[in-house]
């Protein structure tokens, strides 16, 4: 923890200037050494300055003797659920400890450049984050103060398309990224992509062995992953659209398999009718994990309706240990109405659906843990007159050990030429989920933006956060304060056109 007299806004943590400081001479080597005015690049930034205000959870102490009641049920004399172990004197709870504050700030660089010859482009975008202002352990990766985040050159030709670098693949089977090279092969309808690399852990933009995976999960892959996949899809026309996908990731050493997977999806307009539908599958434990569809019908130019079912089952990769606790999953049947109003910019949803989930295998030392839930949403937007804008929305959520709910209304007015201000008050609940066990938590908050030139756009927030507690036990405190401001801006032209030069993204 740093002296108080560090904490200030005219602080700038170490790792800020580091991370800065690399951000801004990667992006400063890019610049300069591609010519602009060639308008053969376009580099794009958004800077992004968030406060975040929270009160940690922190351990404290009671008397044994001031407790009342016994084991997992002992509490203390405000109220909280409290641990004794064996004959100690003392009994230790959790309690939401003195407010602090960070302002974690995030820079991005991309950098795209065509030209170069025909069908031939680069792209790479960069990420620095570092915290400004505050306390610095809060925040995720602090220790991580940059990631190149994708870096391939593709050269395009006709039907074909080859790429090489780091790069991702997003499809029904989620986002993966990897480093190594990739295919596609365009004719018709018909497309077909073969790629293949080192594998990175989802979500993240390194190695399953690396340190960042270590410090949240106990056991961690020895070996990294080698991602194999192709892909097949068929468009006849705008209406029809189907994919099938198989990916697998294995240990470099080729001793162990970490996933085997499958994907199938699709979707099929026909006059007023639309279904979309998807299958995953883990191949390496034969399960099924996720199968739905969704089928839509336009009544009216006004008024549609729909219908869907899924039916789930959690996927987890074979090397992490959290599959042996047996997720549990459910079968969910849903259905959606949508309403314009005639002659005004008005709109109503309402959506609602059941869900059945399997056996949970778990105590029920505190109580029977529910077998089905269910869930409704409704939501609203209307613009009473021009250049105003009026939303609202409600939506509840009961599951099998968490339930929420969240209402939310924002009213915004637009000034013409990418400006805007609005105002908005939001309030929900999250029984077990986020550790709001109890009470409300109510937002008020304002938003604005505008386009400074051309091509830079500043937009900012901030929101105050109050928990309103109900019951008779005390709950962690979740009264907070949340701002950010952002800056996008980009440099270079525009791509001339971006069929047959590998621009499209």
């Amino acid at each position: 923890m740093r002296p108080k007299s560090e904490t200030g806004w005219f602080y700038i943590t170490p790792s800020f200037r580091r991370s800065l400081a690399r951000v801004v001479v990667l992006g400063a080597v890019s610049c300069a050494s591609l010519d602009v005015s060639a308008q053969d690049v376009r580099v794009t930034g958004s800077t992004v300055i968030q406060y975040v205000e929270m009160r940690p959870l922190v351990t404290d102490s009671v008397s044994a003797a001031l407790v009342t009641g016994d084991g997992l049920f002992s509490r203390s004399p405000e109220g909280y659920l409290v641990r004794c172990v064996g004959a100690s004197a003392f009994c230790r709870f959790t309690k939401s400890g003195d407010p602090v504050y960070m302002a974690p700030a995030i820079q991005d660089l991309a950098v795209s450049v065509w030209g170069i010859g025909r069908g031939v482009r680069g792209y790479a975008r960069l990420r620095g984050r570092g915290v400004v202002a505050g306390e610095e352990d809060f925040w995720p990766q602090s220790g991580d103060p940059y990631d190149l985040m994708v870096a391939y050159a593709e050269i395009s030709r006709g039907v074909l398309r080859f790429r090489g670098g780091r790069q991702w693949k997003v499809s029904g089977l989620g986002y993966y990224n990897f480093d190594g090279a990739s295919a596609l092969l365009r004719r018709g309808g018909w497309s077909f992509e073969a790629y293949g690399g080192w594998s990175l852990a989802r979500g993240q933009n390194e190695p399953r062995t690396s340190e960042s995976l270590a410090a949240i999960e106990t056991f961690v892959p020895e070996s990294r992953a080698v991602l194999i996949g192709a892909e097949l899809s068929y468009q006849p026309d705008m209406g029809t659209a189907v994919r099938a996908l198989y990916q697998r990731e294995i240990r470099d050493d080729r001793l162990g398999l970490y996933s085997e997977r499958l994907g199938l999806d699709g979707v099929v307009r026909r006059g007023r009718v639309a279904v979309d539908g998807a299958v995953e599958i883990d191949a390496a434990l034969e399960r099924l994990n996720e199968a739905r569809v969704i089928a839509n019908v336009t009544l009216r130019p006004d008024l549609s309706v729909g219908l869907s079912a899924r039916r789930h089952r959690p996927f987890f990769e074979l090397w992490t240990i959290w599959g042996a606790f047996d997720p549990v999953g459910f079968d969910e049947y849903g259905a959606n109405i949508r309403w314009t109003v005639p002659g005004a910019s008005s709109v109503l949803a309402v959506r609602t659906g059941r869900r059945g989930y399997e056996d949970h295998n778990a105590s029920t030392t505190f109580g029977e843990v529910r077998s089905t839930g269910w869930y409704v949403g409704v939501s609203a937007s209307t613009r009473p007159a021009a250049g105003w804008l009026v939303q609202a929305a409600y939506g509840t959520d009961v599951g099998l050990g968490a339930a929420r709910s969240d209402a939310n209304l924002r009213v915004r007015r637009e000034l013409g030429d990418d400006a805007h201000v609005g105002v908005g008050l939001q309030a929900y609940q999250r029984l077990y989920e986020f550790r709001v066990r109890e009470g409300t938590v109510v937002g008020i908050g304002t938003d604005a933006g505008f386009r400074l030139r051309p091509r830079v756009r500043l937009a900012g927030s901030l929101t105050l956060y109050r928990h309103f507690h109900q019951g008779a036990d005390p709950d962690p405190d979740w009264s907070q304060v949340r701002g950010s401001l952002q800056v996008d801006w980009t440099v270079g032209a525009e791509p001339a056109s971006p069929i047959g030069t590998g621009v499209r993204r």
